[in-house]
């Protein structure tokens, strides 16, 4: 497992990174902040969710780490990943984070196994749901979504007990809803997702992907309009 070296310390002045260069010593490098706003319902943290388990500075700094480094899964990612859920299985992030790297190498077999296995885990959570979505999603069941979320489409009406939910959470539902708002012909609900997740993370990996979904059905769309006028 991946000890990390990052240290979040975020200022005016950016990110404060304990790194090792090639002589072995440990020096302090800044990068600019990623750009990352807390809205009324977002809780920016980036503890482990869901669980009494305390993480040290360590776990806790490795666990953020995952957050950027499952955006360009790789085998080693994905190694790393899966380690975490064997020491952690108590931690349903950590499968989430699974999850989201097969659906980004388009590994669609392999995702659903892995959202099947965290929803009978994690039943009653925000990433089971998200997780059955995406399920429906790679089957093109598009009106079982709709009957399946008994038509509260906000996380406000699907949990209004809850005041304020972890990013990870926001971005994985948003990313959903928003390829369902798409396939579904629903152009500014899409958008309204889209939107949602540029405030939150403008420079995560979902944009690019729910903003290329958009793209892509829009022009279908108008395809068929043409089609329909020409018979």
């Amino acid at each position: 497992m991946r000890k990390s070296s990052r240290r979040k310390k975020i200022g005016s002045g950016g990110e404060e990174i304990e790194a090792i260069d090639e002589n072995n010593t440990v020096i302090k490098v800044v990068e600019t902040p990623r750009k990352i706003y807390p809205t009324s319902v977002v809780s920016i943290n980036w503890d482990a969710i869901h669980t009494k388990r305390k993480l040290d500075n360590d776990e806790r700094a490795a666990l953020a780490d995952l957050y950027y480094d499952v955006q360009k899964p790789s085998k080693s990612v994905i190694a790393e990943v899966k380690t975490w859920i064997e020491k952690y299985s108590d931690i349903q992030i950590y499968q989430n984070f699974l999850e989201t790297c097969y659906r980004l190498e388009d590994e669609v077999e392999l995702a659903n196994e892995v959202s099947l296995a965290l929803i009978k885990k994690f039943p009653e959570s925000v990433f089971a749901k998200i997780s059955q979505i995406e399920i429906y999603l790679s089957k093109l069941e598009y009106d079982k979504i709709t009957e399946f979320l008994n038509g509260k489409l906000t996380m406000k009406e699907l949990y209004p007990e809850k005041g304020n939910f972890h990013i990870q959470e926001m971005i994985s539902y948003h990313f959903a809803m928003g390829k369902y708002f798409s396939y579904s012909g629903l152009k500014e609900n899409a958008e309204e997702s889209l939107k949602q997740l540029k405030a939150l993370d403008e420079e995560h990996i979902y944009n690019k992907k729910l903003l290329k979904v958009l793209d892509k059905n829009s022009g279908l769309k108008f395809y068929q309009k043409v089609l329909k006028k020409l018979k």
